[in-house]
This record gives structure tokens, sequence and C-alpha cells, in this order.
């Protein structure tokens, strides 16, 4: 290209994404009250489009259960502590 003299051009490409809103919206029942008593009491879901290809459109879906931990199993099988207290603590008895 140099021994020819040619340059190339560089264009800069159009911008043709319009930034999509949202078609509904829910209402919000959990009102930010995250804590749960039991298992399954509150759960919370999203699902995502994404385009791929041509005319293809994945969606992708989410379940959270509202951040249910059971302490007390956990507590009386770790001897009440963390559980990278008893990693530590494993790691240095053994």
């Amino acid at each position: 290209m140099g021994i020819l003299q040619l340059k190339s051009v560089c264009r800069r490409g159009r911008r043709n994404y319009v930034k999509p809103t949202p078609e509904i919206t829910a209402e919000n029942i959990p009102d930010r009250e995250f804590h749960a008593d039991h298992f399954g009491e509150k759960w919370l879901a999203d699902v995502t489009g994404m385009k791929y290809g041509i005319n293809g459109k994945a969606y992708l879906g989410a379940i959270l259960d509202l951040e249910y931990y059971n302490n007390h199993r956990y507590q009386k099988r770790l001897n009440c502590m963390t559980p990278i207290e008893y990693r530590k603590h494993f790691a240095c008895a053994a």
C-alpha cells in the first residue's frame, strides 16, 4: 500500500440502536420486605429477552427465593461458627 500510495477510508458506523422501554412494569408487592420465615414463601422472577442471529430471540428467566437461610441447622452443624471460620478451624486441625 505504501508503494502504490493507497490509503484506506475509515467510516464510522451508523447508530441504529433505539433504547427500548419496558412494555409492562409490575407493581411492587414485596415493598422491600425481603425477610421470609419459610422456604418458598416469597419468590421473585425476572425474564430478559435477547436477540441473536437474524430473526432469533432467546429468553432468560431467573427465579430467586428471597434470601431464606436456615441458620439454626448450619449453626448446629458448624459448631456456631461461620462457614469461613469453620474452614479455617478445620484446616488448622488437619
